[in-house]
């Protein structure tokens, strides 16, 4: 079950969540004495003091952001228990059952009361007018008005919630008064208008017309039938009039409508015939033009001025009754309406101003004379049309003026514009031709009367939409009202002719769906809301008694709640009794006229549609430093119509956050954020509920608000003067960027000290930093604080005194001799004056002093501690004492002995060095030790006397030098410390190495490379041989060395020429080791043979030129030669002097017929060289007459040339002519053997024309031609 205030009115909901059983509601009332049902939806409670009833049940779901209807129930379950019986609905979703709001009931005992109209202000209270007959009509203590004379108007306000009057006046003076209609300012002055003939209505003498004009008695009026309309402004309060003016002249004149405009000018429209005296100002319509027409004026806000006023109406006269073409039957609600004599006459009806304060006036019209505005919708009359003028602001022209209507007869009652300027009316209708547009709820005209709504664009030049209302027979719409989304609230009175079935069509949401009203002489009110595009009702539903009921006048609060108005004579001693709500201000009427009740004026306020709800509030981000500021975002259960939906905003701590108190939802939006500041100087952490509230339903969430500073931690609580401690500061959020520097303090910062300021990088939540302590002796308690933007953390830190700890020695083993440190610590630092320690040793082979001293604000103190030599290893007891406190250590006294000598390396090179080693068990002495040193072969490997291990030092080494030796040789190093002799051997090795020869076979003159290798690498100092060969032809160098490191050498050998071949045995040699090698020398022989040029003509002669691989020895070397062809012949031999390298030599050749190679050999005894030659045969060079060109008959010389000597038997060359009709040429010339050319004679023909031929001459694989011509 869900409480709340619809705005300002107490509700209560039954909220029923997807998959839970509404059956299962059961509501119990104590005391009650027994419940009935009036109707399906409406449940009578009877009590000790009256009936209660639970009138208007109501249940819904929401789905896609509409409201769907579910059909719902009471139900009676004894006990005085009742539930509620649903239909079918989705329950996947949930359910919402919600009774109607309030109605109740305005008036006195025995009194005919009307309401005449209603509005509601932005507190949800209802303004109500009408008139009343007697002085029975409630009225409050200090109303302007709380007296009645004869029949007088009346103004109440209504609480939000319906149960009391907020004040209730009567209006009127000492005639008959009638109030018609309401309108209210933002300041909640409510102006009226209506019907009086007083004289006396408290109209001052500044009004634009103070006072009623006099009758026309000539026309045949009299003051009880010459009316005036009126305008009066009611105080907030309704304790008095701020102004009245009267509207009239000499006849019947009357005020039915009254809009406020932006800047409170207040327009009224209404009927009037007075002819000469109308107040006219600005008037658009000087004249009347019949016996009535309508009008509207303009007040000035202080009602001392006309702005505008003007008649609106065509040419008529009198025309009786005729219910046919729509003269309405006698109105009870007008306490005038005892004639008939104007209701032919032009209508005002109603009015409506917009935004831009332009009127709107609603009318009745059968004239076409009346104003015609160019481009309107519809400016042809028909009948009784309806009409709707749109005026200027200043009222001196027409926006738009159109009729509305069919062939018959239209009677508009209501009119109503929406915040775009749109325009709505509604009426009845008999014309079956009445404009309806496509797609609308009811575009089916029913015989008789038929209802509409027809909604005028902003520029009058069509319809936005007209549509029936799908009601039948009596049915009369008396008011419209359009809420922010547009949708139209129409109010009026269905007069039904039976009970078994409805005239209207009406909605499951209906609070009544039943018509109650007599079958005849009355009707029920009833409720009708139309949709923004004229498609489908949101709401329909009767309201009403058993008798008489209808509803006048309706207005829409901001929440689009409906308040009716109107009269009823459904008494509580009726079967159904006109249904009001438990609580309201007057809850029944009884029967107290005869024949019929008097009437009850009533006001209901009807909910159509769903509240608003806080779906959700998100605050992000819901954690904030202070100072700092986040956004909260709200969202409503569906989205905000076209206008604004004002969200309450509050706190639980406003100390700590700031936020505006409203916020807005923008139209179409269904959230809007707001940010919330914080109190930079917040000293906790707090949590804030944030809730936000719409139409009584509220959520919350919560803002986290914390300080920078969240805490100040130590490591330690405790400490030892003069050890520091770990501090920590902790922030509730990473600093920003420039971090943020937070304030440090110590209240003794003698004892502890703390830097002045630390920062926390950006980015980061926490710091650190030590705490400094000095050295005390006493206990001392330190306050430690951390403040930053006016928030202090602080920890206490105790400071103890400093004890002793331990007594330490380095090093703790020292060998007889050498002293050690001692050093005596404390676990903290000494106090100022500083601390004394005694000192003892227990062996006087240790020494330490008496007494060491800890100077203020150390932590230790460092002394010497001497040892004697000892004969054996042996141990002291050091103890050091401050207070009561003790610690000891150990020093162990060492005599240092000869533990090991080593050789490395172990076996060496002759020649070259080592190193010995000596270790002791214990470091040396100050003085150190002394070993002495001895080899058993110092020819061979020598050591020092004697070697000292230095001070402090267990170990020493010591050189141990070499030579070379002819064989391996052992060497024992002994060191002597007193009675401790150690050995250790030493192999010397012999040199090992071997000499080659590269290569071992010369030619005498040529060299060879020896190479001396060492099986090892020379010692420092390298080897030097002794080198030597055993034969003259061969020669070497003296000596090689071998340079230390490396592990061989070379040398050259020089040989001389030879005659035979000769050994020569090279060695070398050191420390008496020989390694040799054999060098063959042999004799030269021939290498090379070279012939140049080794291609020439036959017949000509060549150089050929052999080489020796050595020169020549004693006595030369003769060189065999000889030819493989004879046609290349060289001498039989060619010698080679001694001592030289070559000789040359000519090999002739004779003419050959083909080119021929020709190989030549040169031989030393079994060594031959060869080389070849090319010996090129005869070529044919050319061909040639001299001369080319004769007389054909004559002869010419041919000559044909080689171009080398022909060979023997010659060169036969073939010739060939091409034409051999020029001349003889011959087939074949021979060049003699050895010649190169040869000539012919050659006897060319006659010719008869000069002719040529091409001879080419063939030899061998050679050819040449030449061209020969024969003229006339």
């Amino acid at each position: 079950m869900r409480l709340y205030w619809d705005n300002l009115d107490p509700r209560y909901d039954f909220q029923v969540l997807p998959g839970a059983d509404p059956n299962a509601i059961s509501l119990r009332l104590a005391g009650a004495d027994m419940i009935r049902l009036k109707s399906p939806t409406n449940l009578s409670v009877g009590t000790s003091v009256g009936d209660l009833d639970f009138d208007g049940l109501y249940a819904y779901q929401e789905i896609n952001g509409n409201q769907v209807p579910v059909s719902v129930s009471y139900e009676i379950r004894g006990g005085n228990t009742f539930g509620f019986r649903v239909g079918n609905y989705d329950r996947t979703k949930p359910l919402i059952i919600d009774p109607v709001v309030y109605s109740t009931l305005l008036g006195g005992t025995g009194s005919s009361d009307f309401a005449t109209g209603v509005k509601v202000d932005r507190f949800n209270s209802a303004y109500v007018c009408g008139y009343a007959s007697a002085d029975t009509f409630p009225t409050t203590i200090g109303a302007y008005d709380e007296e009645m004379i004869g029949i007088d108007g009346f103004v109440s306000k209504v609480l939000p919630d319906g149960s009391d009057l907020e004040y209730s006046t009567y209006i009127g003076g000492d005639g008959t008064d009638a109030c018609f209609a309401i309108d209210l300012d933002f300041n909640l002055n409510a102006y009226i208008t209506g019907q009086t003939d007083s004289d006396n209505m408290g109209i001052g003498p500044t009004a634009a017309q103070p006072a009623r004009t006099p009758a026309d008695e000539l026309a045949g009026f009299t003051a009880d039938d010459h009316t005036d309309a009126f305008v009066l402004k009611v105080l907030p309060d309704g304790t008095g009039i701020d102004w009245g003016t009267y509207i009239g002249g000499e006849r019947f004149d009357v005020g039915f409508a009254i809009a406020v405009g932006p800047a409170n000018n207040v327009h009224v429209v209404g009927n009037a015939q007075s002819e000469s005296l109308f107040p006219l100002v600005n008037a658009v319509q000087g004249a009347i033009m019949g016996d009535g027409d309508a009008f509207i004026t303009k007040i000035s806000p202080d009602g001392t001025t006309f702005v505008y006023s003007t008649y609106m109406g065509g040419t008529d006269a009198i025309i009786p009754d005729d219910p046919n073409v729509g003269d309405p039957p006698d109105d009870p609600t007008n306490p005038y309406d005892n004639t008939n004599t104007h209701l032919d006459d032009d209508q005002g009806i109603g009015v409506a101003v917009d935004g831009d304060g332009s009127a709107y006036i609603l009318g009745q019209t059968a004239y076409n004379d009346i104003i015609k505005v160019p481009g309107s919708f519809d400016t042809v009359v028909n009948g009784w049309d309806a009409f709707v003028y749109k005026f200027t602001p200043d009222g001196t022209g027409f926006v738009y003026g159109t009729m509305i209507g069919g062939n018959n007869t239209e009677q508009p009652t209501g009119i109503a514009v929406d915040s775009t300027n749109n325009a709505y009316v509604t009426g009845g209708t008999t014309s079956f031709n009445f404009p309806r547009t496509t797609g609308v709820f009811d575009s089916t005209y029913n015989l008789g009367t038929d209802c509409f709504i027809t909604k005028i664009n902003r520029p009058g030049t069509g319809l936005s939409y007209s549509t029936f209302l799908g009601t039948l027979g009596g049915t009369l719409p008396q008011a419209i009202a359009v809420d922010d989304l547009g949708f139209a609230h129409v109010t009026g009175q269905v007069a039904q002719n039976t009970t078994s079935n409805q005239w209207l069509p009406v909605t499951a949401n209906a609070d009544d769906g039943t018509y109650n009203g007599p079958t005849q002489n009355g009707g029920d009110a009833f409720l009708l809301v139309m949709n923004p595009t004229g498609t489908g009702l949101l709401y329909c539903g009767y309201w009403g008694g058993s008798i008489n009921d209808s509803g006048t006048a309706i207005a829409v609060d901001s929440a689009r709640n409906s308040y009716i108005v109107g009269f009823t004579q459904s008494t509580i001693d009726q079967n159904i009794p006109f249904p009001t709500t438990p609580g309201a201000f007057k809850e029944a009427f009884p029967f107290d006229c005869l024949p019929s009740p008097c009437p009850d004026a009533f006001v209901s306020k009807i909910k159509t549609r769903i509240p608003y709800a806080i779906q959700s509030i998100v605050i992000d981000p819901n954690s904030v430093i202070g100072g700092e500021s986040t956004t909260a975002t709200v969202t409503i259960s569906g989205p905000a119509s076209t206008s604004d939906v004002l969200v309450s905003i509050s706190n639980d701590n406003a100390s700590v956050v700031s936020h505006p108190s409203t916020i807005v939802i923008t139209p179409g939006t269904n959230s809007a954020t707001f940010t919330i500041n914080t109190d930079s100087q917040v000293q906790a952490t707090h949590v804030v509920k944030i809730t936000a509230t719409v139409e009584g339903d509220s959520k919350f969430a919560t803002l986290t608000v914390a300080p920078w500073l969240q805490s100040l931690t130590l490591s330690n609580a405790t400490v030892v003067g003069g050890n520091p401690v770990g501090a920590r500061v902790n922030l509730n959020k990473a600093a920003p960027a420039g971090g943020i520097t937070v304030n440090l303090n110590s209240t003794i910062p003698a004892v502890a000290q703390v830097p002045a300021t630390l920062v926390v990088p950006e980015g980061d939540v926490t710091a650190v930093f030590d705490v400094l302590t000095s050295g005390v002796s006493v206990d001392v308690n330190v306050d430690i604080s951390a403040s930053y933007n006016g928030l202090t953390n602080t920890k206490t830190l105790k400071v103890i005194p400093a004890k002793l700890i331990a007594l330490s020695f380095s090093p703790t083993r020292v060998t007889g001799g050498t002293p050690t440190t001692g050093t005596v610590q404390l676990d903290g630092f000494a106090p100022a004056g500083g601390r004394t320690v005694s000192l003892t040793s227990s062996n006087p082979a240790v020494q330490v002093p008496a007494t060491v001293f800890v100077v203020e604000q150390t932590s230790s103190v460092s002394f010497l501690a001497t040892t004697s030599v000892v004969p054996a290893n042996t141990s002291s007891t050091i103890t050091a004492t401050l207070g009561v406190d003790q610690a000891s250590a150990v020093v162990d006294v060492l005599y240092a002995d000869l533990i090991q000598l080593a050789i490395v390396p172990a076996s060496v090179l002759g020649g070259n060095p080592t190193t010995g080693f000596l270790q002791l068990d214990v470091p040396a002495a100050a003085d150190g030790v002394t070993v002495a040193l001895s080899s058993s072969n110092p020819a061979v490997a020598s050591v020092p006397a004697t070697v000292t291990i230095p001070a402090g030092s267990t170990n020493e080494s010591f050189p141990i030098t070499t030579v070379f030796v002819p064989v391996d040789t052992n060497v024992t190093i002994t060191a002597t410390r007193g009675s401790t002799v150690l050995n250790a051997n030493l192999e010397v090795r012999r040199i090992r190495f071997n000499v080659t020869l590269n290569p071992t076979s010369v030619f005498g003159g040529q060299s060879s490379t020896g190479t001396v290798t060492l099986d090892e690498a020379a010692p420092q100092g390298g080897i030097t041989f002794n080198l030597s060969s055993d034969n003259p032809a061969a020669t070497v160098p003296t000596t090689l060395t071998i340079d230390g490191g490396n592990d061989s050498a070379n040398f050259g050998v020089t040989t001389t020429a030879v005659a035979v071949t000769t050994l020569a045995t090279i060695s070398a040699e050191v420390a008496s080791i020989i390694e040799s090698a054999v060098l063959t020398i042999n004799p030269a022989v021939p290498s090379s043979l070279t012939i140049n040029p080794n291609v020439v003509n036959g017949g000509d002669s060549t150089t050929g030129t052999v080489t020796l691989t050595g020169p020549a020895g004693p006595g030369g070397v003769v060189v065999s030669l000889s030819s493989n062809n004879p046609a290349a012949i060289p001498p039989a031999t060619v010698t080679v002097t001694a001592g030289q390298l070559s000789r040359s030599f000519t090999i002739t050749t004779t003419a050959v017929a083909v080119d021929t190679v020709v190989t030549i050999t040169a031989s030393v005894g079994a060594t031959n060289v060869n080389a070849q030659m090319t010996i090129i045969a005869a070529r044919l060079t050319g061909i040639v007459f001299v001369p080319s060109k004769v007389r054909g008959g004559q002869t010419t010389q041919m000559t044909i040339t080689l171009n080398a000597a022909a060979p023997p038997g010659g060169a036969v060359v073939t010739l060939q002519s091409s034409n051999p009709f020029v001349a003889a040429i011959p087939a074949s010339v021979t060049v003699p053997a050895g010649a190169t050319s040869r000539t012919v004679t050659v006897v060319t023909f006659r010719v008869s024309r000069t002719l040529g031929t091409l001879v080419t001459a063939t030899y061998g694989s050679s050819s040449v031609f030449t061209i020969l011509t024969a003229t006339r």
